[in-house]
This record gives C-alpha cells, structure tokens and sequence, in this order.
C-alpha cells in the first residue's frame, strides 16, 4: 500500500488544457472589444483629457492583447478565431446604441464606455493573477513578469477611475429648454435679418431719399399764394373795366338823339 507521505503523482498537478484554452480565449475576446472601444472613444472625445487618456489605454491593451497571444503560443493553444470575430461584433453593437442622443457623441455613452473599460480592466488584472499562480504549476509560464502586468492593470484602473468620476454629473446634465421671451427675440432677430439682408449679402444699400424741407415748402406756398392773390386782383380789375364799358354803353343808348 502506498505511504501517506508519498509524493503525488505527475498527473495529479496536470492542468486541464481544453478549459485553460476555453478561459484564455475568451480573455483574449474581452481584450479585442475593450481595445476597439478604448480606440473608438478616444476618437469621440479627441482633444480633451478623456481622448489623451483613452488613446494611452487603447495602446497598453493592445499591447497586452499581444502578451496574451504570446502566453498561448506558449501553451500550444490554438486562438478561437469565432471569439475574436464575437469581440468585434460586440463592440460594433454596442457602437450603435444611441444613449439618449440621436445625432453626435452622448455624454452617456462616454460614461458607459468607461465603465465597461473600469470592469475590463478589473477582468484583465484577475487574469494576470490567475496565470501567476498557474505558472508553479507549467513552467512554459515562467517567463512572463504577471506581478509586473497587475501592477499595470492597477495604474489603468487609477486613471480610468478618475475619468469615470469626471463623467457622471455631464452624463446627466439636461440642457435647459429656451423660454418664450427668448424663443420671441430669436424669432425678431431672424424676422429683422430677413428682411434687411442687404448687410450680409453683400448688395448695395438702396439710396436714402432726401429729407422734407419744410422752408422750401413754405416758400413754395407763398410764392403759390401770391400767385393766386395776383390772378385774383387781375380778374377783379378785367370785371370791372368791363362792367363800366357796358355801363357807358347802356348810357349812350338811352339818351334822346337830336330834335
């Protein structure tokens, strides 16, 4: 019968490598999608200190994608290639979820980004802490540095976490509908733009009409009035040299003739 003491067999520390094959593979899925989010969202959010951070992130994952593929090489596991299709389709669905905005980048999707990141990130970090103890028990292990791959999981959680309390209350902010008193000036504004537009469109300004000179006028209807006044007294002369002519004529037509 065998000692209580005896060592165990060679077979009893053996690791199961269809199921190492199965847990890698899907890390190396989970890597593939969180690397094409990472990417996508420091496009979104280019120029701002979540696009910088984001971009450095979607370079250490696809780094660390990389050391995955080299810990299967490694291991003799062959990469699922459906897997890695699924974290691309993945990433593609999750790119078309509209987050409560039709038309441009939501506030939203970039607090979800960042968070589905945070939780990655954790993954990843278990995964690197999984392989370390895996490594006492398969040598071809030994040659990665898995305390120094947490240790860089850590200072991306750090980072991100910061991202992450940036974003809520933006996430959330709704902007102020327009009261009527300004939905009035805005529809004034755009009545007086259309009806001058003489200013924007580059076309000459219609020529000013001369003021009303009041002078001119008053001079102008006097010099009426004394017109008027002039014809009136010449027609009362005209009347009455002729009333004395026909007068003078009734007179020397009554008086007798000769005897």
């Amino acid at each position: 019968m065998p000692q209580g003491n005896a060592k165990a067999r060679p077979e009893d520390d053996a690791i199961d490598r269809r199921r190492l094959g199965t847990y890698l593979n899907d890390h190396l899925m989970g890597a593939t999608a969180g690397g094409r989010v990472a990417r996508r969202s420091a496009e979104a959010n280019a120029g701002t200190e979540y696009g910088r951070v984001l971009s450095w992130l979607a370079d250490e994952i696809d780094e660390e994608r990389e050391t995955l593929r080299r810990v299967m090489a490694a291991l003799n596991l062959p990469e699922n290639p459906f897997k890695k299709l699924t974290g691309v389709l993945l990433e593609r669905a999750g790119s078309l979820k509209l987050n409560g905005q039709i038309v441009g980048y939501s506030p939203l999707s970039r607090l979800l980004e960042l968070e589905g990141l945070v939780i990655g990130v954790l993954g990843k970090r278990c995964l690197w802490q999984t392989l370390e103890v895996l490594a006492t028990k398969e040598p071809a292990l030994g040659a990665f540095d898995f305390p120094d791959l947490q240790a860089r999981a850590g200072r991306q959680l750090s980072r991100l976490g910061q991202l992450r309390l940036d974003a809520r209350l933006p996430a959330f902010e709704s902007t102020p509908a327009p009261s009527r008193a300004s939905e009035r000036t805005s529809t004034g504004a755009r009545s007086s733009a259309t009806k001058d537009t003489s200013h924007t469109t580059g076309q000459p300004l219609p020529p000013l009409r001369p003021t009303f000179d009041l002078s001119r006028a008053s001079k102008r209807d006097g010099g009426a009035e004394r017109r008027t006044g002039e014809e009136r007294r010449q027609r009362m002369i005209f009347t009455s040299a002729a009333a004395d002519r026909r007068s003078g004529t009734d007179r020397r037509s009554s008086s007798p003739g000769p005897a």
